[in-house]
């Protein structure tokens, strides 16, 4: 009976999370997953550092992928897409304009596909041609070429490819990440913030989840000088 009883538990968290990936037909879409799934997986995250080490970033101007470094910018945007997931490819037009609206001194976006969804190249391809074909009733989420395909409005940013397991494993506290994943980091790569499933239904709330971090690290930041100004002061 414990071992049926775990079955059922375990069957239910997945059904929540593929639901989220678009993969099934449940009764929430994609763009607003179940509260009570979303919320146990965003608690579980927080705090996380997930391993960037390995992580590679597109050059276009040489065409080579080289080793991700981050700026210095305090917050970090973190968003976890995969090419056959339909949420992730409609929410770029508003990472596109959210990236717009950021100073990029403060703020750094990235947008990681990982090698379990995708290759190198099928990246770099379609983020030289972000075309892609429509499945039925889906909406374009970019600028509309014909009735059956679509230009996807990307991010004015390079993608980044994770290549080994070390990132997707170093956030594993769940059975299995939705895609998309945003997550919000400050300076140490601590995760701050999730958005597990689709933002497109929660514009505002991301805005003001990183309103809210970016005081709250220049609060940090300016405590911490003054603690070291303190320690100097004889």
């Amino acid at each position: 009976m414990k071992l049926l009883s775990t079955i059922k538990e375990v069957s239910k968290v997945l059904l929540i999370l593929l639901g989220m990936t678009g993969l099934t037909e449940p009764r929430h879409s994609a763009a607003s997953p179940p509260a009570d799934g979303v919320t146990r997986l965003e608690s579980e995250l927080l705090h996380l550092r997930p391993d960037l080490s390995d992580l590679l970033q597109w050059q276009r101007d040489t065409k080579q992928w080289t080793p991700y470094r981050r700026s210095r910018a305090s917050l970090l945007i973190v968003n976890l897409w995969a090419r056959s997931c339909p949420p992730c490819l409609q929410e770029f037009q508003v990472f596109k304009q959210l990236l717009r609206q950021l100073p990029r001194t403060e703020v750094e976006m990235i947008f990681v596909a990982a090698a379990e969804d995708t290759s190198q190249q099928e990246v770099e391809q379609f983020w030289s041609h972000p075309l892609i074909e429509l499945p039925a009733n889906a909406r374009c989420g970019g600028i509309p070429v014909s009735s059956r395909s679509c230009l996807v409005e990307l991010p004015e940013s390079a993608p980044v490819f994770a290549p080994s397991t070390r990132f997707v494993h170093s956030l594993r506290s769940f059975p299995i990440l939705p895609r998309p994943l945003t997550l919000l980091m400050d300076g140490q790569s601590s995760v701050r913030h999730i958005f597990a499933g689709s933002i497109e239904s929660r514009q505002t709330e991301l805005k003001l989840a990183i309103e809210r971090l970016r005081q709250a690290l220049q609060r940090e930041s300016s405590f911490r000088s003054q603690h070291l100004d303190r320690k100097r002061t004889p």
